[in-house]
């Protein structure tokens, strides 16, 4: 059964890693278009779908962590390394093509996930859970103000951003405002938002609420 757990765990990790080399070898093929529509400018509607469909083979990730369970030791020790793997990616660039942000990405998602597990493992009790969210809902609303730090971010170069921000392949992502990377390489979501999500899901495996549910 333990065996099981890692072959999907590990079996998410590839789906996600085949969804980014695909998107990323022909995101340069893919023209933008602009439709002026009055709802959604078609300049949006490619960028938006394959980031959609990067974002939900994370989740996909993200919701079968929960399935491995580690001691705070093996957490930290884990953690250790991803954040070595994020630190040293931007080396891999001289290959010619992005490794780096695959590997920046993957690290970055597992930085969440296991930092999520981390504070997890201080919980308590499930009546600690609403607070939780309540505190998480406030961070995050400060977070992306003027004042906190996914703002701070947002305006540094893209060799600081992609230590803290998920990098996408878009498609059709040319029309967006001009990059100093590849254009089709554009920040989705942010560590952050992995490590609230990890969090939820890890919390509903140990009070052992409707996991499928919590994924929704």
């Amino acid at each position: 059964m333990k065996h099981k757990k890692y072959i999907y765990c590990g079996l998410s990790v590839l789906i996600w890693i085949g969804a980014y080399l695909i998107l990323y070898l022909i995101a340069p093929a893919v023209p933008s278009f602009d439709t002026r529509g009055v709802v959604l400018r078609g300049r949006y509607m490619l960028p938006m779908i394959s980031g959609l469909l990067l974002l939900f083979t994370t989740l996909f990730i993200l919701g079968s962590m929960p399935l491995i369970r580690l001691s705070n030791d093996k957490i930290l020790v884990v953690l250790f390394f991803m954040v070595i793997a994020d630190h040293y990616s931007s080396k891999l660039d001289s290959i010619g093509f992005s490794w780096s942000f695959l590997v920046s990405d993957l690290s970055i998602i597992f930085i969440g996930v296991f930092l999520g597990k981390l504070i997890v493992s201080f919980v308590a009790q499930r009546s600690w859970i609403v607070p939780i969210a309540l505190v998480a809902m406030v961070a995050d609303l400060w977070s992306v103000s003027s004042y906190g730090p996914a703002y701070y971010i947002s305006t540094q170069p893209p060799e600081v951003m992609r230590h803290f921000l998920l990098f996408y392949p878009l498609l059709g992502a040319s029309t967006i405002e001009p990059t100093t990377l590849p254009y089709w390489l554009r920040p989705f979501i942010g560590m952050g938002d992995v490590i609230f999500m990890a969090l939820y899901l890890e919390l509903a495996r140990k009070f052992e609420l409707h996991v499928l549910l919590s994924r929704v």
